[in-house]
């Protein structure tokens, strides 16, 4: 097995940086809010229809998702803060 490279080229030209995936995650902060829903996954594929792919090939994958926070009491009593 080995990844395509066509799709591993594509990613590498995304130039995905962490400015760009926090703006990703707002904008799914807001579709989560509007659409009242607990939680939201995004799937990007670097794979294209025209790709030549071979069998058994990988194609890059990204999957972001925002989930419920785990809310449990702050036990840390050095930094005075508390939870409602």
């Amino acid at each position: 097995m080995r990844v395509n490279q066509q799709a591993l080229d594509r990613l590498r030209a995304a130039g995905l940086r962490a400015e760009g995936v926090a703006t990703i995650f707002e904008h799914m902060g807001k579709c989560v809010e509007q659409f009242g829903v607990a939680a939201g996954r995004l799937l990007i594929s670097y794979q294209s229809p025209g790709d030549y792919v071979e069998p058994g090939d990988l194609v890059p994958t990204i999957i972001l998702s925002l989930e419920p926070a785990d809310v449990r009491p702050n036990l840390d009593s050095d930094n005075g803060a508390t939870q409602d």
